[in-house]
């Protein structure tokens, strides 16, 4: 438990908020370049590698939007177990899908 009193707690901005957010911007900067990905490609390996960047910053938001009471405690628990296992699925298939994109296209 935490030694700062309730009323002066404060929210400040996570680290790995702020990573999602790096992860999202380099990899849709990535996958747009001409000479990684073909235009005639970009449907199938880049919109879905955007989506789920976008899925990411979604579920590290949701991870640390979720204060309550601590009538809520398991309730919330159980929403940051979600989001997190969320976050760590979408990390598992960004990494196969750039493991495939190196391979296909020899970056």
């Amino acid at each position: 438990m935490s030694n700062v009193l309730k009323r002066n707690r404060a929210v400040s901005n996570s680290e790995y908020i702020t990573k999602a957010r790096a992860i999202r911007e380099e990899i849709t900067s990535l996958v747009m370049n001409e000479k990684i990905v073909p235009k005639r490609y970009r449907y199938v390996y880049s919109i879905p590698m955007i989506d789920i960047c976008r899925k990411l910053d979604q579920n590290a938001t949701t991870y640390y939007n979720c204060m309550g009471t601590d009538d809520e405690f398991f309730n919330l628990y159980n929403r940051k177990i979600e989001a997190l296992r969320n976050m760590y699925d979408c990390c598992d298939y960004l990494l196969h899908e750039l493991l495939s994109l190196r391979n296909r296209f020899y970056i």
